[in-house]
């Protein structure tokens, strides 16, 4: 079994520098953190400690909306850099070089973005437009992009969003209370699908293997794994159900503050979970809000985990959990995302 994408891109907030904001990406192999069996070692060892990888590329953020910069996978080795003005940078892994990349035609306000096989990357602002960033070999410019039909106020807006691509040709999306609508690629329309929301945070993403998507719980505690049937929810008109629940990849240690989570599929039911935890520092832990924001230390854990099948005849599903490893990302103040990864 192979590993579709072998790497995991990081980008984290860096040192500023005047009016300069700095984002530093990363690149970290996820080929050693899993075991050579489908067997994970009994019992299974705690939570590794290692250093962070060399930075592959620097960007610098100006001062525009506070030296904020959005970050996306544009390919499986190209990542996008989207500054507020809508300006982009594109860095290439394959020939490790930072080279100028499309102009949005809008600017992004904490944007997602979908890849859907090769119609492109489709990017959905929290307050403006639904734009594609397409691959043209024809034109001057090898990335380019298209302004889409604007999105639904109901999709626009909020941080609970659960999207997910179904049938290859369909973009579903939707928030706490709002539903679920679907964005028709072929039709360029979108329409609501559903008075039912997506019982995901965030991406979900379809595993052929399993025929299932796979993403983080919604309204769980702790956001575990989870695994639906999409297709059928799309055949019978009928709210999707929770299939699988896997809890406690990663028991967090005493004084860990959960802040946000991600799920990566590597491909051939392979995936990594990403943990984001903070922890007050010393000197600040017992410090009043008044006296303004507190310092914390700030860490990711990244744990591999593996879905095979098990049970009679193989109908079901079993989690397999590889490594786990903690990545320290120096101090912070609790009100910065510092990492995102793809």
């Amino acid at each position: 079994m192979s590993l579709l994408r072998r790497f995991v891109f990081m980008v984290a907030k860096g040192s500023r520098r005047g009016h300069e904001q700095f984002y530093l990406l990363r690149r970290i192999n996820m080929s050693r953190f899993f075991y050579p069996d489908k067997v994970s070692p009994v019992p299974v060892p705690g939570i590794e400690e290692a250093p962070l990888p060399p930075t592959c590329a620097r960007f610098c953020a100006g001062e525009l909306i506070n030296g904020h910069m959005d970050f996306m996978l544009l390919a499986r080795d190209k990542v996008l850099a989207v500054e507020a003005s809508g300006r982009t940078t594109i860095y290439d892994d394959s020939f490790r070089v930072v080279r100028s990349g499309p102009v949005l035609k809008a600017p992004l306000y904490w944007p997602i973005s979908v890849p859907v096989d090769d119609s492109g990357v489709y990017v959905l602002d929290s307050k403006h437009c639904f734009q594609k960033l397409v691959h043209d070999n024809s034109s001057c410019e090898d990335w380019t992009c298209e302004a889409l039909p604007t999105a639904p106020r109901e999709v626009r807006g909020g941080s609970r969003r659960a999207y997910a691509v179904v049938g290859g040709n369909s973009i579903w999306i939707s928030n706490d209370g709002d539903g679920t609508y679907a964005y028709d690629i072929s039709r360029r329309s979108w329409a609501k699908h559903a008075e039912w929301a997506l019982p995901f945070s965030g991406r979900a993403e379809y595993v052929s293997e399993h025929k299932l998507w796979f993403g983080l719980a919604r309204n769980s505690t702790g956001n575990p794994m989870c695994a639906c049937d999409l297709a059928a929810a799309a055949e019978q008109g009928s709210p999707p159900v929770q299939r699988n629940i896997w809890q406690q990849d990663v028991r967090p240690r005493k004084g860990w503050v959960p802040r946000y989570s991600n799920l990566l599929h590597l491909g051939s039911a392979r995936f990594c979970i990403v943990r984001i935890f903070a922890k007050p520092s010393p000197e600040t832990e017992f410090q009043s809000e008044w006296d303004g924001p507190k310092r914390e230390e700030v860490f990711a854990v990244l744990t591999a985990v593996e879905v095979v099948r098990s049970g009679e005849l193989g109908k079901g599903l079993r989690m397999v959990k590889h490594k786990s490893v903690r990545y320290s990302l120096g101090d912070g103040y609790c009100k910065v995302q510092p990492l995102m990864v793809y």
